[in-house]
C-alpha cells in the first residue's frame, strides 16, 4: 500500500512540474533561413518533452531544408509554380548587384509575385479539408508560425487552436509595433527591411519615415491582404480576420538579441532568442581552448594550416556567387590574388571556377561548415552579406567582419554590428574596385583592435543575463498553461490616435459628440487637395533612373499612375529632360497625365481608377471600420490612399464616380498648399 501511495505521489509530482505540450508548427518551405529559424524551434520544444508537429507545405522545390531534425514533420506538396519562381529570381538577380538593389521599391515587382505566390499556396491548403479535419482531431494546445506566413493563423482559427504564438526570423520587426499598441520611433529606429544605421538629421530622417512605411505596407500589410483574400474566396461570410488573428497571440518569438539589436520600446510578450544554439558555447570553450569549438574534419585542418592567415568569403544561401557578373568575380579574384600569404576560402556553388585562372590561394567550395570555421582561430576575417543568421553566428565569435550589404535587411544588420567597432562595410558596386577592396581587407588585418572588439563583443553576449532556449521553453509552458492573457496587452493598442495622445480631453470631447449626435460615426472625407508633387524614391534615385534609360524611365512616368503621381513624380513632370520631346511645359504634361491616366471616365484603355483591394475593403478604409479603427490614416495622406482606395478616396474618375481631387500643378509643387503625401 506504502508502495502504491509512494508510485502515486511521484507520478503526480511528475505531471505536476513536467508539462508535454501539443504544438502545431507553420513552417513553409519557401526560405532556407525562415525553415531552419523555425525548425530550431520546433526541435527545442520536442527536447523539452513537448509533442511537436510541423506541417511543412513545400512553397519553392529548390529549397531542400527541412529544418527539424526531431519533431514530426509532415510534408505537403504545394502548388507548382517554380515557373513564377523562376522569372521572379530573373528579375532579383538583374538588380541585387547593381545600385536598385539598394532602392526598397525596387523589390515592390517581386514582392508582389511573392504574395501572389503565397496566396496560392494557402489556398491549396485550406481547400484541403482532409488535411484540416485530421489536423482538427488532433487537439493542438498551442500553434506558432512567423508573422511572415500568415495562412498559418487563419488555419490555427479553422482547427480550433485558441492560443497562438507568432515570431519573425527576424528582430521585433516594424509591423509589430503598431499591431501591439507602441509607435514606431522613425526618428531613431531604422525599420528591418530597407532600414540602415540609426538616422541623423533633416534628410536621414525623412528617409527613414518613409522606408518605414513603405517596408510595412510591402513586406507586411501586403502579405496580410493577399492571405484574407484567400481566405475570402474560400469562406466567404465565415473567413476570420487574418489580422486581428495575427495579433491576438501570447507572445512573439524574435530572432534578435538586446545586445545586438538597435535599441527600441519593447513589450513584455516580446522573447528574444538570437544565438539559441550557442547556449552552451561557454563550456565548449572551456573544454576546447585551443583550435576545436566544434570539430573541423582532416581536410578542413589541412586548408587553414596552409598559410599564417585564413579569410572566410561567403555570400549566404539565397545569394549564388557563381551567378554574380563576371567583373565583380574577376575584381575579387585580383583582390585575394594580391594576398599570396593568405587563404582565402570562398563558398561558390559552381565546380566551373575557370575565371579564377592558376589562384592558388583561393579554395572554392560549394558548401562550408560556416559555424566551425568561425569558431576556428585559424580564421581571421569573414566577409559577409551581412545576413542576421551570419550577424549572429559571428558575434559568438572572436571574428572580425568586412559586410557586403546586398538587399532586404542586410544593411541594416551590418550597421547594427559595426557600432562594436569588430568591422566595417564595403559597398558592394566596389567590389570591381580591387585597388579599395585590397585597402579594406589590410586594415581590418592589420589593426589589432578589431579583434580585440570581436572577442569582447564575443565576451558580452556571453555573460549576458539572458538564456534564450530555456526562455523559449517556458514561454511555451506559460501559453499551454495560461493561454492568451490579455492583461499583458498594452491599453494603447485599441486607441484612437487623439486619445493615445491626450486622453482626458479627447475622451471629454467625444462624449460631448455622443451626448448631442446618438448616431456619430467617424468618416474619412475624399481627398480634394492637390497631392505634392515629390520623387518619393529620392531626387537622386529618380534621376539616375532617367538617365540610365530615358526611353523606359519617361515611359513608366506616361504609363504607370503609382510611378508617375508617387514614386517620380517631380522628375516625370518638372524636368526639362523629361517634358522637352512634347513641346509643352512641365505645368501642362502634369495636367496632361492627370486627364490621361486618372481623370478620363471614358477612355476605355483607362483601367487606373480602381480601389487595389477591393470595394468593401475601402469602404472600411473611410468608415475606420475593422482593422482601421484605430489608425489615423486618411484619404489626404496619398502615398497610402492613392495606392490601396484610389477610387473610393476621390483620385480618379471612372464612368459611374467623379473625382474630388484637383491636379493643379501649381498647387503640386507648392509646398505650403499641396496635400503631404504622409
Amino acid at each position: 500500500m506504502l508502495t502504491l501511495l509512494f508510485n502515486l505521489t511521484f507520478f503526480s509530482y511528475l505531471f505536476y512540474f513536467v508539462n508535454c505540450w501539443k504544438i502545431l508548427i507553420f513552417n513553409p518551405r519557401l526560405s532556407h533561413s525562415h525553415v531552419n529559424y523555425v525548425g530550431k524551434i520546433a526541435d527545442i520544444l520536442q527536447e523539452a518533452g513537448n509533442n511537436v508537429t510541423v506541417i511543412q507545405q513545400v512553397q519553392a522545390r529548390k529549397v531542400s531544408t527541412i529544418g527539424s531534425k526531431k519533431a514530426k514533420v509532415i510534408i505537403i506538396d504545394g502548388i507548382d509554380v517554380e515557373e513564377e519562381l523562376k522569372l521572379m529570381k530573373n528579375d532579383f538577380d538583374k538588380n541585387i548587384w547593381s545600385s536598385k538593389g539598394k532602392n526598397l521599391f525596387s523589390v515592390s515587382k517581386i514582392l508582389k509575385q511573392v504574395w501572389s505566390i503565397s496566396k496560392k499556396q494557402c489556398k491549396s491548403l485550406i481547400t484541403n479539408k482532409e488535411l484540416l479535419k485530421k489536423l482538427k482531431n488532433e487537439k493542438f494546445d498551442i500553434g506558432f508560425a512567423e508573422k511572415f506566413s500568415p495562412c498559418a493563423f487563419g488555419i490555427f482559427n479553422k482547427i480550433n487552436i485558441t492560443t497562438v504564438i507568432s515570431g519573425a526570423a527576424t528582430g521585433f520587426g516594424e509591423s509589430f509595433f503598431e499591431d501591439h499598441g507602441l509607435m514606431y520611433p522613425t526618428s531613431y529606429l531604422p525599420p528591418i527591411m530597407g532600414g540602415e544605421n540609426i538616422p541623423k538629421g533633416f534628410k536621414e530622417r525623412l528617409r527613414n519615415i518613409i522606408t518605414y512605411y513603405v517596408s510595412k505596407y510591402m513586406y507586411v500589410d501586403a502579405s496580410i491582404l493577399s492571405i484574407q483574400q484567400a481566405f475570402d474566396e474560400v469562406y466567404g461570410s465565415e473567413s476570420p480576420n487574418i489580422e486581428k488573428l495575427s495579433k491576438k497571440v501570447a507572445f512573439i518569438i524574435v530572432n534578435s538579441s538586446p545586445l545586438l539589436d538597435f535599441p527600441h520600446p519593447k513589450i513584455s510578450k516580446i522573447i528574444e532568442i538570437a544565438g539559441i544554439e550557442y547556449n552552451n558555447y561557454n563550456k565548449l570553450n572551456k573544454l576546447n581552448k585551443v583550435n576545436k569549438i566544434n570539430k573541423l574534419n582532416n581536410e578542413w585542418d589541412i586548408i587553414l594550416n596552409k598559410r599564417t592567415k585564413n579569410v572566410l568569403l561567403s555570400f549566404g544561401s539565397a545569394i549564388m556567387s557563381n551567378e554574380m557578373p563576371e567583373n565583380i568575380k574577376k575584381g575579387i579574384v585580383e583582390t585575394f590574388k594580391s594576398f599570396s600569404n593568405i587563404t582565402f576560402i570562398w563558398k561558390y556553388e559552381d565546380k566551373n571556377i575557370s575565371f579564377a585562372g592558376n589562384c592558388s590561394n583561393i579554395i572554392f567550395k560549394e558548401w562550408i561548415p560556416q559555424i566551425e570555421l568561425l569558431n576556428d582561430k585559424r580564421v581571421d576575417l569573414f566577409i559577409t552579406h551581412g545576413g542576421l543568421n551570419s550577424v549572429i553566428e559571428l558575434a559568438h565569435t572572436k571574428t572580425p567582419a568586412i559586410f557586403i550589404p546586398l538587399f532586404s535587411d542586410q544593411k541594416r544588420n551590418a550597421y547594427m554590428f559595426t557600432r562594436y567597432g569588430t568591422s566595417k562595410i564595403f559597398n558592394k558596386e566596389n567590389l570591381i574596385n580591387s585597388k579599395k577592396f585590397i585597402n579594406i581587407i589590410e586594415e581590418i588585418l592589420k589593426n589589432n583592435s578589431y579583434k580585440e572588439k570581436a572577442e569582447k563583443l564575443s565576451l558580452m553576449i556571453s555573460k549576458y543575463p539572458l538564456n534564450g532556449k530555456n526562455t523559449l521553453i517556458k514561454s511555451f509552458d506559460f501559453a499551454g498553461s495560461f493561454g492568451y492573457v490579455k492583461e499583458m496587452d498594452l491599453p494603447s493598442i485599441n486607441m484612437k490616435i487623439l486619445y493615445f495622445i491626450n486622453g482626458k480631453n479627447y475622451d471629454s470631447f467625444s462624449n460631448k459628440i455622443i451626448k448631442y449626435h446618438p448616431n456619430f460615426t467617424i468618416k474619412i472625407d475624399p481627398a480634394v487637395v492637390t497631392p505634392c508633387c515629390v520623387d518619393m524614391l529620392s531626387p537622386g534615385v529618380c534621376r539616375l533612373m532617367l538617365n540610365r534609360d530615358p526611353k523606359k524611365f519617361i515611359g513608366q512616368c506616361r504609363d504607370n499612375p503609382d510611378f508617375s503621381f508617387l514614386q517620380c513624380c517631380y522628375s516625370c513632370h518638372f524636368t526639362t529632360q523629361a517634358y522637352q520631346e512634347y513641346n509643352i511645359s512641365g505645368d501642362e504634361l502634369y495636367e496632361k497625365d492627370a486627364i490621361k491616366m486618372l481623370l478620363n471616365p471614358y477612355n476605355s484603355t483607362n483601367d487606373n481608377c480602381f480601389d487595389r483591394h477591393g470595394i468593401s475593403f475601402c469602404e472600411s478604409f473611410l468608415k475606420r471600420q475593422g482593422r482601421w479603427s484605430s489608425k489615423t490614416v486618411s484619404c489626404s495622406q496619398s502615398s497610402l490612399a492613392f495606392r490601396i482606395c484610389r477610387r473610393s478616396c476621390g483620385y480618379c474618375s471612372d464612368q459611374t464616380k467623379q473625382a474630388t481631387v484637383k491636379y493643379d500643378s501649381e498647387i503640386a509643387k507648392d509646398m505650403k498648399k499641396c496635400s503631404r503625401l504622409f
